[in-house]
């Protein structure tokens, strides 16, 4: 009997035993499944929500450096049409001071002066203004580009001539001779010491070819030695040519002039 009471309570354990162990096993394996599975989805969570995050940043940096580039390039390209602009202006004010009004320039250098009487060469941005002074010679101002030469030689013509010109094509006249140091010969029709002005003009019968030219002559000349009538050598730098009207000849300025000699 008490071997057959072992012998039960030996299977009673080992039964027990095997369920105990299979409680056991069936616990671990729930616990590792349970772990497996959180661990896998938590793995799996952090990585589809960290991706789009990076790509995000990513894609925000990019854009944030791209409209920093822009904005850099923008203001560059907005300094140096500035400066342009001013340069434009610069320019444009001392041209039109020196042709048109005979002043200035205001933003040009002195970069020579001549020993005939106190020349002076001005170089602007790609522009450049002589201011002659030759003693008894060329005066008032001319400007130009770089390349425009210093000159004191003038250009003999006379009044007949430069009135046929002028009646054919005065654009080309007026774009030979602006600027240019003008020698006209002709006969004195006015004399005005108040102005110092002097006038010489030719008249012809139809009034078709006559031309007027008019000299503004500098503080040197004596105007009291001439007379209207005489002959003389009228030089002086074109600057104004005039279309005829209803009351006046064609008309020819010239500024800075003197008076050379009386022709018998």
């Amino acid at each position: 009997m008490k071997k057959v009471a072992a012998k039960n309570k030996t299977q009673k354990t080992k039964k027990r035993t095997k369920i105990k162990g299979l409680e056991e096993y069936k616990e671990d394996d729930l616990d590792l499944d349970e772990d497996y599975e959180e661990l896998d989805f938590d793995d799996d969570e952090d990585e589809v929500e960290e991706k789009p995050k990076k790509k995000k940043t990513t894609r925000r940096k990019s854009k944030k450096k791209l409209k920093d580039q822009n904005e850099f390039y923008r203001k560059i390209i907005n300094a140096v049409f500035g400066i342009i602009v001013v340069l434009l202006i610069i320019t444009a004010v001392d041209v039109i001071a020196v042709a048109r009004y005979d002043s200035g320039p205001f933003f040009a250098i002195n970069f020579k002066t001549y020993k005939d009487g106190g020349t002076r060469v001005y170089y602007g941005l790609g522009y450049k203004v002589i201011n002659y002074n030759v003693t008894e010679g060329r005066k008032g101002k001319v400007v130009g580009s770089w390349f425009m030469p210093y000159s004191v030689v003038s250009t003999k013509i006379d009044v007949l001539d430069l009135a046929l010109e002028f009646e054919r094509d005065k654009n080309v006249v007026s774009k030979k001779f602006h600027n240019q140091y003008l020698e006209v010969i002709g006969e004195i029709s006015k004399i005005d010491e108040e102005k110092k002005l002097v006038e010489i003009e030719y008249v012809d019968a139809g009034g078709k070819y006559s031309l007027l030219v008019k000299g503004n002559l500098t503080d040197e000349v004596i105007m009291s030695t001439y007379n209207a009538g005489e002959k003389v050598h009228l030089l002086g730098t074109a600057k104004v040519f005039k279309a005829k009207t209803e009351t006046e000849p064609n008309t020819i300025e010239l500024e800075g002039c003197f008076i050379k000699g009386i022709i018998e």
